[in-house]
């Protein structure tokens, strides 16, 4: 009997992982699942463990839902970057679940890379757990996954966006346009790869966003890599189901 082919998004990973293998070493870990043992690898922000899921938010059960942010970041550092400016490559997988609790719902699930762990106050609503009204906040970087148009630079209520140090968005793109509702109940697979001067992001093997970008302009050379998200009087549960994170390791010395 024939073999069925490979994924095609499989291949795209399976050949970054030879790589790391083969020429440099990585800096990789894997959730298949969250487990509750898993606790002691994250710095977890008002984010818990529940059912083998990461609840980026606080879900069902906690005492409220609106007007919350969380943040869950892996706990060993990244080095994106060194002295000479060698940037690091990676890739990353992941598996998100988010569903509506009002009608419409809010507000969004995004992955940061960021150079500080802690989850900035009052970042909920619009903010989305990524940055605050405050102009001076610490560095970071996120991929959002927007659930809600809060204002008229939000191109709707269901896009992704690259922000940077900001809420605003440097490039967004409709999902709608490829078929896929974020807040729609069901499981989305996202591929997102950088190769130290481009960022991709993949939905369901789809590409939906690439974007020309120097992370060591804006980032400091360790940083922490996970997801923010947020509600406000709009609520929705936002569920991370797996993660796989694989970058080159550079080495190198120093913050």
């Amino acid at each position: 009997m024939r073999s069925s082919p490979l994924p095609p998004y499989f291949l795209i990973l399976l050949v970054f992982l030879i790589h790391c293998s083969i020429q440099v070493s990585c800096f990789r870990f894997k959730f298949s699942t969250f487990e509750i043992d898993h606790i002691k690898q994250l710095i977890l922000s008002n984010s818990y463990i529940v059912v083998h899921a990461l609840q980026v938010t606080p879900g069902l059960g906690r005492s409220s839902i609106k007007n919350t942010s969380g943040r869950a970041v892996y706990k060993k550092p990244f080095r994106l970057w060194k002295d000479s400016h060698t940037i690091a490559s990676f890739n990353t997988t992941f598996v998100f679940n988010i569903q509506n609790r009002t009608s419409p719902g809010g507000e969004g699930l995004a992955f940061i890379i960021a150079g500080d762990s802690t989850l900035p106050p009052c970042s909920e609503g619009r903010w989305l757990g990524i940055v605050n009204s405050d102009p001076n906040g610490s560095p970071v970087v996120a991929v959002e996954f927007d659930t809600r148009k809060s204002d008229d630079q939000d191109l709707d209520d269901n896009h992704i966006g690259l922000h940077i140090n900001s809420i605003n968005s440097n490039a967004s793109v409709s999902l709608t346009h490829f078929g896929f509702n974020i807040s729609g109940g069901h499981d989305l697979w996202v591929l997102l790869q950088y190769d130290g001067q481009n960022l991709t992001v993949r939905v369901n093997e789809t590409l939906v966003l690439s974007q020309r970008l120097d992370l060591s302009s804006y980032l400091p050379k360790k940083v922490f890599v996970g997801f923010s998200a947020s509600t406000s009087n709009e609520t929705q549960l936002n569920c991370v189901k797996s993660k796989e994170f694989s970058g080159t390791d550079i080495g190198g010395e120093g913050n």
